[in-house]
């Protein structure tokens, strides 16, 4: 395998359309140093978009994780006022 090759043949390499690739540049899934640009011409190293793809996708995972403890801390904390809430309309209700 070349160690760098043109966006079409990455597109290929990965199964998806060039403009995947380009957005993935863009959103900086394919970091600057995984590849040289010459002009409008981009060459990627394949080895270090592989291991920039995987590290964006361990990422990502990691990010879906923290936003599922944090909407469960959320709930909790809902519940846990939403009971307040309903002990100090009592209190209320009583004094009434």
């Amino acid at each position: 395998m070349q160690p760098y090759m043109a966006i079409a043949a990455l597109a290929k390499h990965f199964s998806v359309s060039i403009s995947t690739v380009r957005n993935w540049v863009r959103s900086g899934q394919i970091p600057p140093d995984t590849y040289v640009k010459v002009s409008t011409t981009y060459r990627f190293n394949v080895a270090k978009v592989e291991e920039a793809l995987l590290a964006s996708t361990t990422r990502d995972a990691d990010s879906q994780k923290q936003i599922a403890a944090a909407g469960t801390e959320l709930n909790q904390l809902a519940e846990d006022d939403d009971d307040d809430l309903h002990s100090i309309l009592d209190d209320y209700d009583e004094d009434l």
